[in-house]
């Protein structure tokens, strides 16, 4: 059944609950009106990939199937449709409906679920993903349920939406940053992309273990990619030397911690200063993502446990990236001798094992990234024409 739907759109107020948070409130709420739903959550559209991942959900769940289901939205027309012509889709009977090789719908029955309601939503007229209403009875949403349901939809659409407008406003204000600031040699995009692929892939493969919801792991993806964004004021003869820098030059560069975090505060002071999660998460990346857990790293010298698991994450996937990237000091290495310099790293107990397993058992889809997203080498880059 398909039921045309009216489009919102909101800014974001400076939130201190995340979705999850928010999802779990607003379900409590809908409850009252609608007993039989068991379950709100939203997916994520991700346009580069063509794929919904789960983002938020109302329950807490300690199942670590709950944690990241993705599938790429070519695999189900019916939601494809729903996002091209602003329809809903309800699903009275999932089991007798869903194709046995969609695996999030095969996650859906295993969970007990049996009918759901799908509402698209949209930020600014772009399609952004789907909200989601799910019973473990089946024939529930009714057209008089979905009407019942409609003003959470539109709460439920604010919320998404004011966190989609927080997070993309930071990373563009940080993108502008990076191409209008004087003189400065920024980190190459395909460097930009492999961290956040490679913290991604950490971040998810350890979710269960490190307790990290959807909504985070998204976060440490897309704000990964801002983790030296302090270095745009460090100069090219510093970041180009292909030499030991000298102790003056090193305090120069260690300072882009700093930078990075006055840079990032100035974006959000443009914003309105807004107090949200996702904002901490950033600046756990940004300010942690040279320490080493021995209390080697910078610059604070925090060890272990002191050290949040975005950052270590992010440590990890830009230690393996220096390794196996072309670097004005050194070429880049093969992966089976940058994992191994990087198992010797965690014996001397500087980095995270479990991440560094991670990269290890998944070193053919790290190869495809590498690539996809290669580096010059640098003394290309010398060459004049």
């Amino acid at each position: 059944m398909f039921i045309r739907q009216q489009q919102t759109f909101h800014s974001f107020p400076g939130e201190s609950s995340s979705l999850n948070q928010q999802l779990s409130e607003l379900h409590h709420e809908i409850k009252n009106k609608v007993p039989l739903v068991d379950r709100v959550s939203f997916s994520l559209y991700d346009s580069h990939l063509d794929m919904l991942r789960t983002y938020a959900t109302s329950e807490v769940s300690e199942n670590p199937s709950d944690v990241h289901q993705d599938y790429p939205l070519a695999d189900c027309p019916s939601l494809k449709e729903c996002a091209e012509k602003h329809l809903h889709r309800v699903i009275n009977n999932i089991a007798a409906t869903a194709s046995p090789h969609h695996r999030y719908a095969q996650w859906l029955i295993d969970q007990g679920y049996q009918s759901s309601f799908s509402v698209p939503t949209y930020h600014h007229q772009q399609f952004i993903g789907f909200i989601n209403f799910n019973s473990f009875e089946q024939n529930v949403f009714s057209p008089e349920v979905q009407s019942e349901l409609m003003p959470f939809c539109e709460l439920i659409n604010y919320t998404i939406n004011s966190e989609y407008s927080l997070v993309h406003s930071i990373l563009t204000s940080a993108e502008l940053t990076r191409e209008i600031y004087p003189g400065a040699r920024q980190d190459s995009d395909q460097h930009i992309s492999r961290i956040s692929l490679f913290s991604r892939l950490i971040a998810i493969d350890l979710a269960s273990a490190y307790g990290l919801e959807d909504e985070t792991i998204e976060h440490i993806h897309l704000f990964s990619r801002l983790h030296d964004i302090g270095k745009i004021t460090i100069p090219d003869a510093i970041l180009l030397k292909p030499t030991p820098l000298t102790p003056d030059e090193r305090k120069i560069m260690q300072s882009h911690i700093d930078k990075g975090l006055m840079i990032i505060d100035k974006i959000l002071d443009n914003l309105g200063s807004p107090d949200h999660p996702c904002v901490h998460t950033l600046k756990e990346i940004i300010t942690c993502h040279h320490e080493f857990l021995d209390g080697s790293g910078y610059p604070n010298a925090l060890k272990g446990e002191e050290i949040p698991i975005s950052a270590r994450i992010v440590t990890v996937a830009n230690v393996f990236d220096a390794l196996t990237s072309h670097r004005p000091y050194q070429q880049a290495w093969c992966i089976p001798s940058a994992l191994l310099e990087m198992e010797k790293m965690v014996a001397m107990g500087k980095l995270d094992g479990h991440c560094v397993n991670v990269l290890r058992d998944h070193q053919e889809y790290i190869a495809q990234i590498l690539s996809q997203y290669p580096e010059q080498d640098p003394r290309e880059c010398l060459v004049q024409p």
